[in-house]
């Protein structure tokens, strides 16, 4: 008997160790953003656009811009994918590189736009350039 209330004795520690590692925390996951460009009728992906991600903020009346930017340039699947290690709210700049629309800055050439990307989660945004 004395040997049984032992052996319960010894496994029952071990059993919640092994318990405990397979149930524990994970460390944070990093957030995901995947952002879309199409063309302004929303039927055709936009391959070679540039796009920019940025956060501003406002602190004490003023608007600034935040070190946290990202840029990157889409696929011929028309997307491109970004990974942030916190959560974030970004602004997206979309900007067609050969637009022949009064150059580059004009309103055609470019498409904006907000995500939220949260941690362990992918967010998916799709923009329009109506080049």
């Amino acid at each position: 008997m004395k040997k049984k209330f032992y052996a319960i004795l010894l496994i029952i520690p071990i059993a919640m160790m092994l318990f405990q590692m397979n149930t524990s925390c994970n460390g944070p996951q990093p957030s995901k953003c995947v952002i879309t460009v199409m063309d302004s009728a929303g039927t055709r992906a936009r391959a070679g656009v540039k796009v920019h991600m940025y956060a501003n903020v406002t602190y004490n009346g003023g608007t600034y811009s935040s070190d946290l930017k990202a840029d990157g340039v889409t696929g011929s699947d028309g997307k491109v994918a970004f990974s942030f290690k916190n959560p974030c709210v970004m602004d997206i700049l979309a900007t067609v590189s050969n637009c022949t629309v009064s150059g580059p800055n004009h309103v055609y050439c470019t498409a904006s736009g907000i995500v939220k990307c949260e941690e362990g989660k992918t967010a998916e945004k799709t923009v329009r350039v109506d080049h």
